[in-house]
């Protein structure tokens, strides 16, 4: 049969086919149902015939020099039948079967490339499904099909001669190949490049752009009976057509949409009239860019006009090719569309007649959507609209708003079609979550304070270390300083910094200035002094109170306030500042937030009701002052009568003793920044702490709450304690939204509104979205700031009318990315790079600007970092002119101007900051500079090794000496409370932070916590400094087409794995393989190839043929090749399988890093060249434990403590290498395996397996060790069969953990061992230690080694958690790949195989069991 060329239609399916081979994105399909009584033999008959007839369906694709080429190849025809008449829902089940085999994938080098069935739903009802792809077929050749199996059976029923078939599909290909190489095909790029001159903006319906899904999601609907006259009528008077005015609705809707005169619609054309392909089912449609100027002002009629004109100025040249049209134009990529929607228009009917039947086509997919398409179909004189949309880019709310408003603005536009554009609403109303009104009028807070002390003068207001003040006594105290103030010259709308200590007098301080009509300013005076000095500055305070001498203008010492008999009544103007709250500033000076009294008396009278306090409450004040948490604490406690109850810093010793002072104040409310909440619910829900029983509520905020403390913490809390978990941004007056946490096993969301607030959910340019999709979060209601502290610039970058509202009402944008769940708000991120660390907000830039003020700082780059385990990190990569700069300098200089809790933790000097093309900071490149924070889990009774995981899971950091400083390291007072939490609860003891403080190094603590340590232990592990990759190691020729897989490189071939992944090449794959091979020559190496190969029972008659064996080395550079060889390699290989290993779980990483992390880097380092595709063999062994991850993801992992053998750890480091090497470009996939055994045919044995060491050393002498672990069992062909097929045309990046089925576990493993009649019995490590010790074969000796650290004891493998295994399994089936079972029977056979071979000794079938010792 002789080879077709492709044409260009083909073509470019066949490339985009390439760049996912196992995916089913270009399967189409439609169903025919047939109404009456229905022959099926002559159905079956009809379309065997069909389907012979046409060529298309039976051709096969290969690759030739570079090239596709099709062959027509006869497949057989077999239509399967599925009697589907008595079973329930029988319409549903032919869906749900048609739907599934939609999914399966299509191999275009094998075929078939259709699939057809026949479904019969009832005695007079029959389905006939017909799926192919798309290079087959396109929608006009299914309804040239469908019509000929119609003309058949009918033909068949009356025993007629049907009549001609289908054309030839040559000519049609020679046709598209003469059409390639003409004077036409010039001219219609000529056109087509000339529309574009313009560059007319390409708009669509979203922001979302996204790889086409195998799957659309889809709405259809029949349309007004009458439509066509009333879109004729339209039409007639310009001389357009009725299509024309529908192209001009979508246009008109995607103009307004988009607020834009240029749309430019995707218009599907059949390609075929005057063709030779009129009659031949192929692959022809084309689309092509229908440009068009979309004027305000234009009515329906005008518009139709247009459209009518663009397209008559395009008919000579539609068949130019829109895949050529977007190379010509340079559209190739992600997100670069060449046009927006498409508008595909079937004007006319196609009526099929099957006999007597009536009959009716359903598309269920035409083929892949990139954006969005208007389908219109006419039947009979019916019309019916089909919206089908990529849900990579819509949501089903967005597809079903879409679907209702084309629709408003059709029948809208038609019943007035005088209307202008400009006037024609599209846009859906915003989503706003509103609160409610607040219940009360507003009274100020001071006001409802001292009215308290009028009402319940002796109940207990506030509560200190040495007190207890009446309200009557808060309010005389109050009167009497706000009359001194006053004297001093305080008035109604001052400014008065409060720089008090938690304390009875801070607390009369602020409420003595509200009762002036003034505005408080919280200053710690444990801030630097430059940052002290720069707010007074700005803010210009009236007066500073202050109970020390401090350095700033305007200083009182409260000390004389309370000489004094003055005395003065509130007056208050809710319009006036109540306090200046000072927060992180992007400029790098911080910025003062102005909040009125209105906003704080609001929030206070809804945040009471919403926590239901009351006069009984007891709360405990716990936020500095300096953080507006201590508003909601202070105010909403005062202003209900109830009882506030200061803090000390003895409280947070520890939390056996914080939670033992709630319990002696009875405290019922509990405000806590999210960050000291994570540990107190960690101790809770691990029982080492037990909540007080007068407790009722828990307020918690600040920072997103991590969900396995949510869980925990609800799972082991009472009900009757009420979790609330906060949102609120200082500039909506401390807390806008509020979640009530009751269920552990929903999501975690922010809630709904207080009353007062509202909040919107906005897209970008502040444009409406849809229920579910994420948006800017907009806060808006009477709790908005004032603004910013003289900075009206701020206040117009970050506060706006949102005019898409009623009445235009002001609001903040908070940079909060959000979506709605059930109702309520769910947290997602951020649109900027502010951080949250210890509940303070923090801007990058204002840190940045702090390292910059010195003077051999040249480039600094700040970012926030999450580190599991409840903790947070800010890390400094900072670029010094000197070199004799140290961190202890630079940490040093930021104390001087930043307050504690934002001095980066981890700071690393570097020669330079990574930058994008553009020249801007890459700051996900910057995390790759981070420290990385791993050690590894130690026992409790490791004192040294414990502080330093302590250290690490709370600093981010792993560099530690003895005479490390935990506080020079960046350790402020929330870290050293996590320090004791975790110290405490691995020792089971309280440790408090006072003892942190006091022995601030990892020597003097370890010796404070254990009397008897002596030495300290190694310091730093090594390979996480080795888990970089090189900067010069950038992939080449990114954007080249995949090239032929036709020579691969090997490393590790003469390996168990190896031996076998050569073997699955040279069986399944015309590839050439090049094997690098430690040996004295070429010779020897192919020698050495060929012995591995006879000892692992594997064919090795094509070795010679295609493979080449090279002496080399990986341990050296160039894996010891010369720059000949080495330049050959990368020119020859076009994929890379790097299996190469050493393997060893008992030697240190030092003694592995050679072969196991450098050869990597050099393979990544030949890989890049030329973008050549790097397919690792990694390990399960780098999976975290379940103590760190519940899962362990398909993906990439970050660094755990769970590292803690050489082998896991430069595996580890490998694919972090390869990780990095992905991000800049270069095809990477990673497969993880279990453990290796035997292929499943030969169930042959790997002596040197560990597993199998174990059985061979303990059967002789009964004994086996008890180990509680589970594994994944990988037989080697299987694994070798996944590698190899799952590489075939790969690109991108994929994790694939091989663990198709559940772990075995080692009890069952030994269990099989007894039940196949060996006498064995279980026993503790130890024993089993001590029964080889006095064994003197090597086997055992060498066996022994690996049990060396549990019986001195040293910790088994971790568990890990459940294996995540979807893309696997999806995978596999689409390659058709098996999984395999291991199970008793298959066990057995590996007994009965060493038994063969001699490495096990027969059982004695009299004694078969297994116990217990």
């Amino acid at each position: 049969m002789a080879k077709l060329a492709l044409s260009a239609a083909q073509h470019g399916i066949w490339l985009g086919q390439q760049l996912d081979p196992s995916s089913p994105l270009y399967n189409t399909a439609e169903y025919v149902t047939l109404r009456g009584v229905v022959e099926l033999a002559n159905l079956t008959a009809a379309i065997e015939q069909a389907f012979a007839e046409a060529a298309t369906l039976h051709l096969r694709f290969g690759l030739e020099h570079d090239q596709p080429y099709a062959l027509v190849e006869p497949q057989p025809i077999n239509p399967t039948v599925h009697d589907l008449r008595d079973l329930p829902d029988a319409e549903a089940r032919a869906l749900a079967w048609m739907q599934h085999d939609l999914g399966n994938v299509i191999d275009l080098a094998t075929g078939p490339l259709f699939n057809t069935a026949i479904l019969q739903i009832a005695d007079d009802q029959v389905w006939w499904y017909l799926r192919a792809h798309h290079i087959a077929l396109d929608g006009y050749s299914f309804a040239l099909l469908t019509k000929r199996v119609a003309e058949i059976y009918s033909a068949l029923q009356i025993k007629a001669t049907p009549s001609p078939s289908f054309g030839d599909l040559a000519p049609v290909i020679a046709e598209d190949q003469a059409y390639q190489a003409s004077i036409q095909a010039t001219l219609d790029r000529e056109f087509w490049l000339n529309r574009f001159a313009a560059n007319p903006q390409v708009v669509s319906l979203t922001e979302q752009t996204g790889l086409s899904q195998p799957r659309s999601i889809r709405l259809s609907t029949a349309l007004a009976s009458d439509l066509i006259e009333q879109l004729t009528a339209i039409a007639k008077p310009t001389r357009s057509t009725w299509p024309d005015v529908l192209m001009a609705v979508v246009a008109a809707y995607l103009a307004r949409w988009n607020n834009s005169q240029s749309v430019v619609l995707g218009m599907p054309l059949m390609s075929r009239l005057g063709s030779v392909a009129l009659r031949v089912p192929c692959m022809a449609m084309n689309i092509v860019p229908l440009c068009l100027k979309v004027s305000a002002d234009h009515d329906l009629a005008q518009l139709t006009a247009v459209v009518a004109a663009e397209r008559n100025a395009f008919r000579k040249h539609g068949r130019y090719r829109y895949e050529q049209l977007r190379r010509d134009l340079g559209f190739v990529g992600a997100g670069r569309r060449l046009f927006g929607p498409v508008v595909n228009i079937m004007p006319f009917d196609h009526p099929l007649n099957f006999g007597d039947c009536q009959a009716q086509s359903t598309t269920l997919t035409a083929g892949p959507v990139e954006d969005l398409a208007f389908n219109v179909i006419l039947r009979g004189n019916q019309l019916y609209l089909t919206l089908e949309a990529n849900p990579a880019c819509y949501g089903q709310a967005a597809l079903e708003y879409h679907f209702a408003a084309i629709q408003h603005l059709l029948n809208g536009w038609l019943a007035n079609p005088s209307i202008p554009v400009a006037e024609q609403q599209v846009l859906p109303a915003p989503l706003v979550l509103d609160g409610g009104e607040l219940r009360l009028p507003l009274t100020s807070v001071i006001e409802q304070i001292l009215d308290n002390a009028k009402e319940q003068p002796h109940a207990l207001a506030l509560v200190t270390d040495t007190e207890q003040l009446s309200y009557a006594e808060l309010a005389s105290h109050v009167h009497a300083w706000a009359g001194q103030l006053v004297q001093r010259g305080v008035t109604a709308g001052s400014v008065v910094g409060v720089a008090l200590p938690r304390s009875r007098e801070a607390i009369v301080a602020i409420l003595a200035t509200l009762c002036c009509g003034a505005a408080y300013l919280p200053l710690d005076p444990q801030w630097p002094q430059s940052r002290l000095a720069s707010v007074v500055a700005q803010a210009q305070p009236a007066l500073v109170l202050a109970q020390q001498a401090l350095d700033l203008p305007n200083l009182l010492l409260v000390e004389q306030l309370g000489k004094s008999n003055a005395w003065f009544e509130a007056r208050v103007d809710l319009a006036q500042p109540a306090y200046i709250m000072y927060t992180s500033g992007s400029t790098g000076e911080p910025k003062g937030v102005v909040i009125s009294h209105q906003a704080l008396a609001g929030f206070v009278q809804s945040a009471a009701e919403r926590y239901a306090i009351t006069e009984a409450d007891r709360v405990l004040q716990f936020a500095p002052f300096a953080f507006d948490a201590s508003v909601e604490e202070i105010f909403v406690t005062l202003c209900q009568g109830a009882t506030l109850v200061l803090r000390n810093d003895a409280m947070l010793e520890s939390l056996q003793r914080f939670v033992s002072a709630c319990q002696t104040h009875a405290i019922s409310v509990l405000d806590l920044p999210t960050a000291f909440w994570h540990e107190l619910a960690d101790s809770v829900a691990q029982g080492a702490v037990q909540l007080p029983e007068c407790l009722r509520v828990v307020i918690i905020g600040g920072e997103a709450a991590l969900p396995e403390r949510v869980q925990g913490w609800l799972n082991a809390v009472a009900p009757n304690v009420r979790l609330f978990n906060t949102y609120g941004p200082t500039e909506a007056t401390v807390v806008a939204t509020v979640a009530e946490l009751s269920d552990p096993n929903q999501l975690i969301t922010i809630g709904r509104p207080l009353a007062g607030v509202q909040a919107a959910i906005l897209g970008s340019d502040q444009q409406p979205i849809f229920a579910g999709d994420v948006g800017d979060l907009y806060l808006l209601g009477n709790g908005l700031a004032m603004g910013y502290y003289q900075r009206p610039d701020l206040d117009a970058l970050n506060f706006s009318q949102l005019s898409q509202l009623p009445h235009a009402p002001r609001a903040y944008r908070t940079g909060d990315r959000v979506h709605l769940l059930e109702g309520q708000l769910q947290f997602v991120g951020r649109s900027d790079d502010e951080f949250k660390i210890s509940g303070q907000r923090v801007t990058p830039a204002e840190i940045e600007s702090v390292f910059l003020r010195h003077t051999a700082v040249r480039e600094v780059a700040v970012i926030g970092q999450q580190l599991g385990n409840a903790s947070k990190r800010l890390f400094a990569a900072v670029v010094v002119s000197d070199a004799s700069l140290s961190v202890a300098e630079l940490r040093n200089h930021a104390s001087q101007h930043l307050p504690a809790a934002v001095i980066p933790a981890a700071i690393t000097i570097v020669e330079r900051l990574p930058r994008s093309s553009a020249g801007k900071i890459d700051r996900k490149a910057v995390a790759a500079l981070a420290p990385a924070p791993v050690v590894v889990n130690t026992a409790a009774n490791d004192i040294p090794a414990l502080i330093r995981q302590v250290w690490a899971e709370v600093l981010g950091q792993t560099e530690f000496n003895d005479e490390a400083d935990f506080f020079a390291l960046g350790g402020q007072s929330l870290q050293t409370i996590q320090v004791a939490n975790r110290l405490g609860m691995a020792l089971g003891r309280e440790v408090t932070a006072a003892l942190i403080f006091r022995y601030p190094t990892i020597a003097s603590l370890s010796q404070a916590l254990d009397p008897e340590f002596e030495q300290a232990i190694e310091a730093a592990l090594q390979f996480v400094s080795d888990a970089n990759l090189s900067e010069q190691i950038v992939p080449k020729q990114l954007n080249a087409q995949p090239r032929p897989i036709q020579t691969v490189l090997l490393t590790g071939a003469t390996g168990f794995v190896g031996a076998h992944l050569l073997a699955e090449l040279l069986n399944t794959t015309t590839v050439n393989v090049i094997c690098l091979v430690r040996a004295g020559s070429d010779v020897a190496a192919f020698e050495r190839l060929q012995a591995s190969l006879h000892h692992y029972e594997l064919a090795t008659e094509q070795l010679a043929e295609r493979v080449d064996a090279w002496q080399g080395d990986l341990a050296q550079s160039q894996f010891g090749l010369d720059d000949q060889q080495w330049q050959s390699l990368i020119e020859r290989c076009d994929l890379i399988y790097h299996n190469a290993a050493m393997v060893s779980v008992v030697r240190e990483y030092s003694s592995l890093r050679v072969v196991n992390v450098n050869a990597t880097r050099e393979m990544l380092r030949l890989a890049a060249v030329r973008c050549t595709p790097v397919h690792y063999v990694s390990t399960l062994a780098v999976s975290p434990p379940q103590s760190v991850m519940h899962r362990v993801p398909e993906d990439f992992v970050a660094a755990h403590a769970g590292l803690r053998d050489g082998y896991s750890q430069s595996k580890w480091v490998a694919e972090r290498l390869l990780e990095q090497a992905a991000t800049r470009g270069l095809p990477v996939a990673v497969y993880r395996l279990g453990r290796v055994v035997g292929p499943i045919q030969s169930n042959f044995v790997n002596q040197d397996d560990l597993f199998w060491r174990i059985v061979q050393a303990g059967v002789p002498r009964g004994l086996l060790p008890s180990l509680p672990v589970e594994e994944i069992w990988n037989p080697v062909d299987f694994a070798a069969q996944t590698i190899v097929q799952f590489s075939r045309n790969h690109r991108g990046v994929r994790v694939y953990n091989l663990a198709p089925s559940k772990p075995i576990s080692f009890a069952q493993l030994l269990g099989w061992v007894g039940e196949y009649g060996y006498a064995v019995q279980l026993c503790r490590v130890e024993q089993w230690y001590q029964a080889l010790r006095n064994a003197d074969d090597a086997m055992s000796q060498a066996t022994l080694t690996f049990f060396e650290r549990q019986a001195d004891g040293g910790e088994l493998p971790n568990a890990i958690g459940t294996i995540e295994n979807k893309r696997l399994l999806q995978t596999l089936a689409a390659h058709g790949i098996a999984v395999p079972v291991i199970d008793r029977e298959r066990f057995f056979g590996y007994l009965e195989r060493c038994i063969r071979t001699g490495l096990l000794p027969a059982p004695d079938l009299r004694q078969t069991s297994i116990g217990i010792r």
